[in-house]
């Protein structure tokens, strides 16, 4: 354990960087993250690191090192169970190390690890291009992109781990070192984050700038309804410019559950995107509501609200597709559903990954990602909401169990929940054989997801 000492010497220790300690009048402002559990609302860093560069982030990871300081590295602090801070350790915070250098070629672009995802699609948009992105871009990229990034393009382009083609860390000996696809590392990135280092710098794969197709579907959320609908897109051919997005949740505005889908045409043929709409329409049941229009991306993501609801958090799990004793499980999750507003079960299309790309997400092919929110708008409904959410994922499970995958989300599994195992699943033995080659010490110890 660090001596509390160490702080009081951290700023004539590290010159140049700014630190912030609890007296400082930036903290505040600095240490805010979207989590408001009461758990985590408490701790108070004692010492936020903010460096401006690769340089500046390895300085600051010898100095933890050589006084036995641990230490958190948080970008867009968006994590849902606020774990950039934990008692006793640094904030290294990695927000003004925002850049977007874009190649010649206009085929990739290498991007700071602090960018937070709005900055990253606002400077690629005016250069004529784009990536894929979150479901909202409020959140660091590097956290998205590295465990998992699902989004509204991944049928269409990928999931973020599969835009990841170079990266620049810091090692656990307080080195940078900058790689491609010729280092395994870059396997150990996608998928695990900054298990092996803290990530600086993330190369990706940039598209030509295209308008999407894209709003939401309303639907009645009748137990009818429901397995109507399921039954329908089971039968369908869905086309790789489509990615679908199925939410059940409380909407009041209209009375009570409703089923959302998200529904995104990554493609700049919009005839050809309105006439598939057209035909999903005519299979599914009658919609209440019908929101899909044409927008560019920068519009798509300024219209999405922020979605601030900083009680409570996800359980995720993965099915190798979504089956109709799934779909009960849904039916049954309604006669119960809290009725905070926030509070929802959501699964994806099939996402496709690309069986090119070496990484260590817990699966490795086609899947459902399968997720239930237990977020609340006030705090005395979180406890109602998490009991519901156990008891959901439970049945989920044991209802899906003839296509369970063994893993789940990195960055949306509540600590202490599932072992490192658990989460990533077939590759959790590589995933150990990495660590032990990179951080044996486990220098990057309060990385997700943890061993």
């Amino acid at each position: 354990m660090a001596s509390s000492q160490a702080f009081k010497t951290i700023e004539s220790n590290l010159p140049g960087i700014t630190v912030l300690t609890p007296s400082s009048p930036q903290y505040a402002e600095r240490r805010k993250i979207r989590c408001l559990n009461e758990a985590v609302e408490k701790i108070e860093p004692p010492a936020i690191a903010v460096p401006k560069s690769a340089q500046e982030v390895a300085a600051v990871v010898r100095w933890c090192v050589s006084n036995g300081v641990r230490f958190t590295v948080r970008s867009g602090g968006n994590d849902y169970f606020g774990r950039t801070v934990v008692d006793g350790a640094l904030v290294i915070d990695m927000r003004d190390i925002n850049y977007v250098n874009i190649a010649a070629e206009k085929k990739t672009a290498t991007v700071g690890g602090g960018i937070i995802m709005k900055d990253l699609v606002e400077k690629l948009d005016v250069e004529g291009l784009l990536t894929p992105a979150g479901n909202i871009w409020i959140v660091g990229y590097v956290g998205w992109a590295t465990l998992g990034g699902y989004g509204p393009l991944q049928h269409s382009h990928g999931l973020g781990i599969e835009q990841i083609v170079g990266a620049e860390i810091v090692t656990a000996k307080g080195e940078v070192a900058s790689f491609g696809e010729e280092d395994e590392r870059l396997e150990g990135i996608r998928g695990m984050g900054g298990n092996l280092g803290v990530i600086t710098a993330v190369t990706i794969k940039v598209y030509p700038k295209f308008d999407i197709l894209a709003g939401m579907l309303v639907y009645d959320a009748n137990p009818e309804t429901i397995r109507a609908y399921h039954a329908a897109v089971s039968k369908l051919t869905i086309p790789k410019p489509l990615t679908i997005h199925m939410f059940v949740m409380n909407v009041p505005a209209l009375g009570g559950p409703h089923l959302m889908v998200y529904w995104t045409w990554a493609d700049g043929d919009h005839e050809k995107g309105k006439a598939y709409l057209a035909d999903f329409l005519a299979a599914t049941p009658p919609v209440k509501a019908n929101h899909v229009a044409s927008k560019s991306l920068l519009e798509h993501y300024a219209a999405i609200p922020d979605h601030n609801a900083p009680w409570g958090g996800m359980r995720t799990q993965y099915f190798s597709s979504m089956t109709a004793p799934l779909i009960e499980t849904v039916v049954k999750a309604l006669e119960t559903i809290p009725v905070d507003p926030m509070v929802n079960l959501s699964w994806s299309g099939g996402v496709p990954i690309d069986p090119a790309v070496k990484h260590m997400l817990g699966v490795g092919k086609e899947h459902v990602f399968v997720a239930g929110s237990y977020f609340a708008s006030k705090p005395e409904n979180k406890d109602p909401a998490d009991d519901w959410n156990r008891e959901l994922l439970k049945s989920a499970r044991e209802a899906g169990r003839d296509v369970l995958l063994d893993a789940a989300h990195p960055g949306l599994t509540p600590l202490g929940e599932k072992s490192f195992q658990q989460i990533l699943g077939a590759k959790a033995g590589r995933g150990w054989e990495l660590k032990a080659k990179y951080d044996s010490e486990n220098v990057f110890g309060l990385a997700l997801p943890r061993f």
